[in-house]
Protein backbone atom coordinates (compact mmCIF):
# COMPACT_ATOMS: atom_id res chain seq x y z
CA UNK A 1 0.00 0.00 0.00
CA UNK A 2 2.71 2.45 0.65
CA UNK A 3 4.39 2.04 -2.78
CA UNK A 4 1.04 2.65 -4.10
CA UNK A 5 0.45 5.90 -2.29
CA UNK A 6 4.23 6.81 -3.27
CA UNK A 7 3.18 5.97 -7.13
CA UNK A 8 0.33 8.03 -6.86
CA UNK A 9 1.72 11.14 -5.29
CA UNK A 10 4.32 11.24 -7.82
CA UNK A 11 1.94 10.59 -10.74
CA UNK A 12 -0.11 13.62 -9.43
CA UNK A 13 2.91 15.78 -9.15
CA UNK A 14 4.98 15.37 -11.68
CA UNK A 15 2.47 16.12 -14.60
CA UNK A 16 1.19 19.55 -12.62
CA UNK A 17 4.98 20.69 -12.61
CA UNK A 18 5.80 19.23 -16.17
CA UNK A 19 2.97 21.34 -17.54
CA UNK A 20 3.91 24.62 -15.31
CA UNK A 21 7.21 24.17 -16.84
CA UNK A 22 5.91 23.58 -19.92
CA UNK A 23 4.12 26.67 -20.19
CA UNK A 24 6.77 29.02 -18.72
CA UNK A 25 8.71 27.70 -21.13
CA UNK A 26 6.39 27.84 -24.09
CA UNK A 27 3.99 30.70 -23.47
CA UNK A 28 5.60 34.16 -23.92
CA UNK A 29 1.89 36.01 -24.35
CA UNK A 30 1.06 39.25 -22.47
CA UNK A 31 -1.98 37.05 -20.38
CA UNK A 32 -0.54 35.48 -16.93
CA UNK A 33 -0.18 31.84 -17.31
CA UNK A 34 -3.81 31.47 -15.39
CA UNK A 35 -5.81 33.98 -17.96
CA UNK A 36 -4.19 31.63 -21.02
CA UNK A 37 -5.46 28.50 -18.92
CA UNK A 38 -8.83 30.19 -18.96
CA UNK A 39 -8.62 30.66 -22.51
CA UNK A 40 -7.57 27.00 -23.08
CA UNK A 41 -10.53 25.84 -21.14
CA UNK A 42 -12.97 27.06 -23.77
CA UNK A 43 -11.11 25.43 -26.17
CA UNK A 44 -9.29 21.85 -26.78
CA UNK A 45 -6.05 23.03 -26.12
CA UNK A 46 -6.37 22.44 -22.80
CA UNK A 47 -6.89 18.33 -23.40
CA UNK A 48 -3.60 19.21 -25.52
CA UNK A 49 -1.70 20.53 -22.55
CA UNK A 50 -2.94 17.71 -20.28
CA UNK A 51 -1.44 14.75 -23.00
CA UNK A 52 1.81 16.90 -23.23
CA UNK A 53 2.01 16.51 -19.05
CA UNK A 54 1.53 13.56 -18.81
CA UNK A 55 4.45 12.45 -20.84
CA UNK A 56 6.43 12.14 -18.25
CA UNK A 57 3.92 9.93 -15.97
CA UNK A 58 3.48 7.55 -19.40
CA UNK A 59 7.30 7.19 -19.16
CA UNK A 60 7.59 6.25 -15.78
CA UNK A 61 4.64 3.87 -15.85
CA UNK A 62 6.74 2.05 -18.69
CA UNK A 63 9.92 2.00 -16.83
CA UNK A 64 8.18 0.76 -13.77
CA UNK A 65 6.45 -1.95 -15.54
CA UNK A 66 9.99 -3.16 -17.12
CA UNK A 67 11.51 -3.38 -13.99
CA UNK A 68 8.21 -4.62 -12.28
CA UNK A 69 7.84 -2.65 -9.58
CA UNK A 70 3.83 -3.25 -9.76
CA UNK A 71 2.47 -1.47 -7.05
CA UNK A 72 4.50 1.80 -7.80
CA UNK A 73 3.25 1.14 -11.79
CA UNK A 74 -0.26 0.75 -10.66
CA UNK A 75 -0.38 4.22 -8.67
CA UNK A 76 1.04 6.19 -11.32
CA UNK A 77 -1.50 4.89 -14.01
CA UNK A 78 -4.46 5.57 -11.29
CA UNK A 79 -3.15 9.00 -11.18
CA UNK A 80 -2.79 8.98 -15.07
CA UNK A 81 -6.62 7.65 -15.40
CA UNK A 82 -7.76 10.65 -13.09
CA UNK A 83 -5.90 13.49 -15.35
CA UNK A 84 -7.84 11.92 -18.29
CA UNK A 85 -10.56 11.80 -16.99
CA UNK A 86 -10.59 15.27 -15.75
CA UNK A 87 -9.20 16.51 -19.04
CA UNK A 88 -12.44 14.91 -21.06
CA UNK A 89 -14.81 16.40 -18.80
CA UNK A 90 -12.94 19.91 -18.78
Amino acid sequence: MKHFLIGFGAGIIVPLLFGWLFMAGFYDGDLTISDALRLMKSTTLLVKLVSVALMPSLCAVFLLNHFEKWNVCRGVMVSIMIYIIVALIM
